[in-house]
């Protein structure tokens, strides 16, 4: 069927050759209109729930909120991990599902649990609020406006810009940080208070009341229907200064007699400087599947058009600008694919000349845009992963071209036309092909099905590759006969190759030349003691294992990139306000400028807090300049991690960008938890001292508060209902000495939003002391002093509870040094945690070593199903379990090749990289063999014996073997080597961070499979002499016939 289907394609070349045409074109136009992207788009599996109840303390929040919240959430389907926060005035709930989770299911079934216990809940708390944790909502652009003009000026510029960005049709939303929200203050002096006895519930009820909508209905009279309306709403200043607050007699108390009024902003939580300078921050994030570089570019004119009438002292920057690492990436990407397709070409004329070299390079174009027209049909994106792998195939993709080219030059050497030549091939070659081809697709098969985060992060590495794979097969089948048959000619090959190819095949060994010859002489020797080359090989390589075993490394998950980005995290105790964090960022900013011609952007957010780091008061986060245009970042750290050393009081920790998916842990991660509170606090103070003593980590986190002190008011609820004061207005009181009471709300016609109108007490009286000597006005007209029935004193503050799934924990998270691997700390940790048992503590890690241990155990199982799948295919080909074996050896000794690059280079076993490699390379190596021993039978058939079958089949086959071997490994040089020759600008570069992300995976399949090549045209043929008696067997019919 296949054959005759092959005479067909061949038979309507013009036709054929019109759908090669289509393919290109539109490959050509998916490609320039596909959705491109740095790093893939990856869905977390978390949902995130907040719920607020200003003033609760973090005890009660544990015990009123969490807990009957955590009990209706277990029990919904998908759930892996709850992690409860409890913190004063609010409760946070990270729920973590297994990776392929419906999220709008499950954001359906969590509304549906809270609605559930929402009695349980306190009735005064506000809902809680739900939403999932979306990547692609992240912001993709940051619009910095900073200068030296008023703060005032910035912020009404930043909240224009932001109305021009936001009716942009690839734009999602416009968040704005460093603004600074409005309120209409009104103070009121207690002493007004209590002249006037003015309660605070009388206060906010009359200004309340007298600021609601009224619809008063409409009359219907016999000359019409009139609606009737009453003009209630605030609408200007004055009007509040008039309203009534009291009524006494004939006189009316109005606001502007007691208080003053005046528009301003709330206090700040948190202020925002670049690099030193006031700045506002608009950070962009756009729609689901739109193109980012597109998007970013829209942005930009939009902000060059409505900023062409600023005051010229406004300067904007942008941050987190993904278009250019895109752009970047795609660059270095794209440039390394054409090197390598450049080299792959040149080996490739030098070998079977132009005409042939011709034919085959078409294949790597043509599987390349099929390959990207199906990601574009199937609605995936254009990412690092998608690039890299489309270099990974470049030598794959000529495999099988090649293997079909240089038979059909053999026939043509014969005297074949190069039609009858190619469809001739074709026909022969199509088991060996199309089996070969299918076991590099059944590899990277198992890696579909990689779970978790890394999985989706690395999916799009076998969708990849099994496209362009099976692309090439169709090419290699169907169209090279047709493009043989039109393009093909007389053969370049010179008379020596010829008199050598010929040589080969009539089995004339004593007339080949060249390497043939060399190859020859040496293989026969080594044939002549074949179980001491077996027995040779096998001892070095088990050497070998057991060398990386116990003198190896170490392991790690992702490769160590060059970071873009670090972040300065800034923790201290105690009560800081405000102020006193703004004092000590900018004696951070100061001693950070000096490095400034060496970051781009240093981004300070002070008074910012972090859930997962305890008394954090402020980061700076630091967008570094150009990787080639500055130091190491590792050295820039460094300098600046010595620069910060000596502020007193804080702590601070410089964490750089890590490669690989979003986890939000640090590299390695330990819960702690037991019943016994005081037992688990112990265990973990005695493995942070041992921490410390054995060095290697930095930047540990503890998920215990440090100590800290807040203001308690007990209340003798006895003697306040003596004296007629309930809690509620008790607390609405106080608020007037903190950040004020909300008792209403007006638009003012110059704002967007709604004002909130506030009472507070003058600026004077707001602190401990004056609240000690406050006196209370009662509804029903007493003054009280809050001393009368109130004690206020200090007390140690609980910052913060943890708990997972239920429990409540403490959390040890850190990281490494530069020059010091996971790995071994946490062999180190486990080592000490082994000889320290505490039978009442429970401990988990997390983290980097929870990532290991899940994508190590995947890997090894995908890497056994392949091995299965690969032998299954080959039995079916072969109908022979000794031949099986023998293929399959070539996978044992590339793994070997991949472990001997990393002892001599000392590198670390990339669990991920490596993995990948060894998997990847299992595929290709066993092309070689499956060529191997394919010829190896149809010698064996002809009658040929055994030992001049194996040299025949040697011969015969080791110009394709090297062939296809030198074009993969020639593909993934520049790889290796981390070269980018920039082929547009004529530019060299080493070192990039897209080529440092892919080195550790290029070098283990280049290694692996230029050392199991060598060997398997030695190490093959000795494997076949060995088990001689099993062909003996077998072949005896046909050789007695003869």
């Amino acid at each position: 069927m296949i054959s005759s289907a092959l005479t067909g394609f061949v038979s309507r070349s013009r036709a054929t050759l019109f759908c090669l045409l289509l393919i290109l074109l539109y490959g050509c136009i998916s490609y320039v209109t596909i959705p491109k992207e740095s790093t893939p788009d990856v869905q977390i599996p978390m949902i995130y729930l907040s719920a607020v109840y200003p003033g609760i303390s973090p005890e009660d929040c544990e015990n009123l909120i969490l807990e009957p919240l955590e009990k209706a959430l277990r029990s919904i389907n998908g759930i892996k991990t709850i992690t409860s926060y409890a913190k004063e005035g609010v409760a946070s709930i990270i729920m973590e599902f297994f990776v392929g989770f419906d999220s709008n299911k499950a954001l359906q079934d969590v509304r549906m649990k809270i609605d559930d216990v929402r009695n349980e809940l306190p009735k005064d708390m506000d809902q809680p609020t739900v939403q999932e944790l979306n990547l692609s909502l992240q912001p993709v652009l940051g619009v910095i406006l900073t200068g030296d003009v008023p703060e005032r000026t910035l912020v009404h510029l930043a909240k224009n810009l932001s109305n021009k960005i936001k009716i942009l049709p690839n734009v999602l939303d416009v968040k704005i940080r460093g603004d600074k929200e409005e309120q209409l203050e009104v103070t009121l002096p207690p002493k007004f208070m209590e002249t006037y006895l003015l309660s605070i519930n009388a206060i906010s009820s009359m200004i309340a009341t007298n600021n609601v909508p009224i619809t008063a209905g409409s009359i219907a009279t016999n000359s019409g229907e009139y609606s009737i309306k009453i003009p209630s709403l605030i609408k200007n200043f004055d009007e509040l200064l008039e309203f009534p607050i009291k009524v006494s007699g004939d006189s009316v108390i109005k606001l502007k007699d007691v208080g003053d009024v005046k528009r301003t902003f709330k206090d700040s939580l948190s202020i925002a400087r670049i690099n030193g300078k006031p700045a506002v921050v608009l950070d962009v994030s756009k729609r689901i599947g739109r193109n980012i570089i597109l998007t970013v570019a829209e942005i930009k004119e939009a902000v060059r058009r409505e900023s062409a009438d600023w005051p010229r002292d406004v300067q904007i920057l942008y941050s987190m600008d993904e278009s250019q690492d895109i752009k970047d990436t795609v660059s270095d990407l794209e440039n390394n694919l054409f090197v390598a397709v450049i080299l792959v070409l040149i080996v490739i004329v030098v070998t079977v000349g132009a005409r042939s070299a011709l034919i085959i390079a078409l294949s790597i174009p043509s599987s390349f845009l099929a390959g990207v027209l199906m990601l574009y049909i199937a609605g995936y994106t254009l990412n690092m992963i998608v690039l890299f792998s489309l270099i990974l195939t470049v030598g794959m993709i000529v495999d099988d071209a090649i293997v079909i080219s240089e038979f059909a030059d053999r026939k043509m050497v014969e005297g074949m036309s190069p039609s009858m030549a190619y469809l001739t091939a074709a026909n022969r070659m199509l088991l060996p092909v199309f089996t070969s081809t299918l076991v590099k697709i059944l590899v990277f098969l198992p890696l579909l099905f990689w779970p978790g985060i890394i999985g989706q992060f690395m999916k799009y590495m076998p969708i990849t590759v099994i496209a362009i794979l099976t692309n090439s097969l169709f090419f290699a089948l169907f169209f090279q006969p047709v493009l043989g048959k039109m393009f093909g000619g007389k053969s370049s090959i010179s008379d020596e190759e010829k008199q050598a190819m010929s040589a080969a095949e009539n089995g004339h060994l004593e007339n080949l030349t060249g390497i043939s010859k060399a190859y020859c002489h040496l293989l026969m020797r080594i044939l002549t003691k074949p179980k001491l080359f077996v027995l040779s090989t096998l001892g070095t390589l088990v050497a070998v294992y057991t060398f990386f075993f116990f003198f190896g490394t170490g392991k790690e998950l992702f490769p160590k990139i060059e970071p873009a980005n670090a972040q300065l995290i800034v923790q201290a105790s105690g009560n800081l306000s405000l102020h006193q964090k703004d004092q000590i960022f900018k004696d951070l900013e100061t001693r950070i400028a000096p490095f400034l011609n060496e970051i781009k952007i240093a981004y300070s957010a002070v008074g910012i807090e972090d859930t997962s780091i305890e008394n954090c008061i402020g980061k700076i986060n630091i967008e570094f300049q150009h990787w080639n245009k500055r130091r190491k970042a590792s050295y820039i750290i460094s300098d600046l991690a010595k620069a910060t050393a000596d502020i007193k009081g804080v702590n601070i920790q410089i964490v750089e960008e890590r490669a690989g998916p979003p986890s939000g842990l640090q590299p390695i991660s330990i819960d702690f938890s037991s019943r016994d509170l005081d037992a688990n606090t112990s265990f973990v103070d005695q493995l942070l001292l041992h921490m410390k003593q054995i060095g290697g980590f930095k930047n540990i986190n503890d998920s215990r508060a440090l100590e800290a002190l807040e203001w308690r008011v007990d209340i003798n609820r006895g003697l306040a209902a003596k004296y007629g004061i309930n809690l509620d207005a008790l607390g609405k009181f106080i608020k007037l000495t903190s950040n004020g009471l909300k008792i209403s709300s007006y638009r003012p016609s110059d704002a967007s939003d709604e004002l909130d109108i506030v009472l507070r007490f003058p600026k004077e009286i707001r602190h401990i002391k004056a609240l000690e000597n406050l006196r209370i006005v009662t509804d029903s007209g007493m003054i009280v002093p809050i001393s009368q029935f109130a004690k206020i004193y200090p007390a140690n503050k609980v910052g913060k509870i943890k708990r997972v799934d239920g429990e409540r924990v403490i959390t040890i998270s850190t990281d490494v040094d530069s020059n010091t691997l996971v790995d071994t700390q946490v062999n180190k940790l486990k080592l000490w945690l082994d000889t320290h048992k505490n039978r009442s503590v429970n401990v988990k890690f997390k983290g980097e070593e929870d990532d290991k241990k899940e994508s190590g155990t995947f890997l090894l199982n995908a890497f056994l199903v392949a091995l299965l799948m690969m032998f299954m295919t080959m039995l079916v080909q072969f109908n022979s379990y000794y031949h099986t074996m023998v293929v399959m050896s070539a996978v044992f000794l590339s793994t070997v090749g991949v472990l001997l690059g990393l002892l001599i280079s000392m590198q670390p076993f990339g669990i991920v990289m490596c993995g990948i490699g060894i998997i990847a390379l299992s595929g290709v190596v066993l092309n070689n063999n499956i060529l191997f021993i394919d010829t190896y039978q149809r010698l064996m058939l002809e009658g040929i014996p055994i030992e001049k079958a194996v040299v025949m089949a040697g011969v015969q086959r080791m110009r394709p073997i090297l062939l296809t071997a030198i074009t993969a490994i020639l593909g993934l040089l520049p790889m290796v080597f981390g070269i980018v020759i920039n082929v547009y600008e004529l530019d060299i570069s080493i070192g990039s961070p897209s080529s440092q992300w892919w080195r550790q995976l290029s070098a283990s399949i280049a290694g692996g499979l230029a050392f199991a090549t060598i060997l398997t045209l030695f190490f093959t043929p000795a494997l076949l002499l060995v088990g001689r008696r099993f062909d003996a067997r077998r072949y005896i019919p046909t050789q007695s016939q003869e």
